[in-house]
């Protein structure tokens, strides 16, 4: 049957709620709305699309080449197109919820929501929000948006929550908890013993992940264990499952990380608090270094968007060329002061993605004197000229 009648499209008598079964389990795999001979419409387009990478369409041609036919169940019909959203989108969640074999939905539905039990419906939407002043500790938020389920075990949350991010251990060695959030909800809060990056390949997250080695752009990425998890101290009591909505929050989706820590006046670490401040008066002359290096100049509100890293802000990823790996120290500056001095490991051309061609480098603050002189100095005016388009400055020591 490839579509209805007349008479039968006018019983229909508007919009209805279909779904697509498997007749060799009998398990649903797909729910729809439509009008007229949209059930039918999905077989047509797997037949056009034998190649294609959807589940719902690599099923129909699967059932197919099986000698078999799709079964196709009209739920309800006479029903308005708003009635048939809402009807869908809830056949959905209830089979998503309670079906071993998940549907073949890449859309969710109009105005859905998950289904949740009770107890967590309670948890999510009954959540106490945390206020600025109950922020006692240097804490590590991570949204886990994309990779938070309900059902998830304890292990499974804390292997999604533990890696791997970008952010640099040395900050990192001074945060006391780590919150695992999930839309604004403290779902788990874990005490870090140790910080390492994925190069080291120490008791790694998710180790299949990377049956196949560790490529160029996850080897920097960092992540923690915490050797007791599931042993919780009473500021892990307090915090976990209380909502972050009313804290400053980073929200970009490119950087799910952000830092809190406990100040009098914003628990998010803003930019001008871990900005060093111009020097005044002679502690201001800005010496020229004994070393070849470059100078990066980044903005408050690329570093914002880095939850406030410094570091990440700096070393990634700029339109330069080969040039750059000569120099092995890199100035980092905000509104012409030195903020911080790094010393490189090794420079890197981006090879995928929107920074593809652009380079970057991994490193670690310099230490020392001479690396300490130069930080809040006011960079020179023919560093800074205006119309100078280009944040990369390189300087040769001569």
């Amino acid at each position: 049957m490839k579509n209805f009648s007349e008479k039968a499209l006018q019983a229909l008598n508007g919009y209805y709620v279909y779904a697509l079964i498997d007749p060799r389990n009998e398990k649903v795999f797909y729910i729809g709305k439509g009008i007229h001979n949209r059930v039918f419409n999905h077989e047509i387009e797997s037949d056009k699309s034998p190649d294609s990478e959807k589940i719902k369409l690599q099923t129909i041609s699967s059932i197919e080449k099986a000698g078999l036919n799709v079964k196709r169940i009209i739920v309800n019909w006479g029903l308005t197109e708003s009635e048939a959203f809402a009807a869908e989108a809830s056949l959905i969640n209830l089979l998503n919820f309670t079906s071993e074999i998940k549907l073949s939905n890449i859309v969710a539905g109009h105005h859905t929501h998950e289904s949740l039990t009770v107890e967590d419906f309670e948890l999510r939407y009954g959540a106490e929000h945390l206020k600025a002043e109950d922020i006692k500790h240097n804490i590590l938020v991570i949204k886990i948006n994309r990779l938070f389920r309900w059902d998830m075990t304890p292990q499974e949350l804390y292997e999604a929550t533990r890696g791997y991010w970008v952010l640099s251990i040395d900050r990192a060695k001074s945060i006391e908890y780590v919150f695992a959030v999930y839309n604004q909800l403290i779902v788990a809060v874990y005490k870090p013993d140790e910080w390492h990056y994925v190069r080291q390949m120490i008791d790694v997250p998710r180790p299949h992940e990377l049956k196949n080695g560790i490529n160029k752009e996850i080897e920097g990425k960092a992540y923690f264990i915490s050797r007791n998890y599931e042993t919780l101290d009473e500021n892990q009591k307090f915090y976990l499952h209380k909502s972050i909505a009313e804290l400053k929050v980073s929200q970009s989706a490119q950087n799910p990380i952000t830092y809190l820590s406990p100040t009098k006046t914003t628990t998010f670490l803003p930019t001008e608090n871990i900005f060093a401040s111009q020097s005044d008066g002679e502690n201001n002359i800005y010496e020229e270094p004994d070393f070849d290096y470059v100078i990066i100049k980044t903005t408050t509100a690329r570093i914002q968007e880095y939850g406030g890293n410094v570091y990440e802000a700096t070393r990634r990823a700029w339109k330069v060329g080969e040039r750059i790996k000569q120099y092995k120290y890199v100035l980092s500056v905000v509104n012409k002061v030195v903020q911080a001095v790094y010393v490189v490991d090794r420079w890197r051309m981006v090879e995928s993605g929107e920074s593809k061609g652009r380079y970057e480098f991994w490193g670690k603050e310099a230490t020392g004197l001479k690396f300490d002189n130069l930080i809040g100095k006011t960079i020179p005016a023919k560093y800074r000229i205006k119309g100078m388009a280009s944040p990369v400055v390189y300087k040769k020591y001569c």
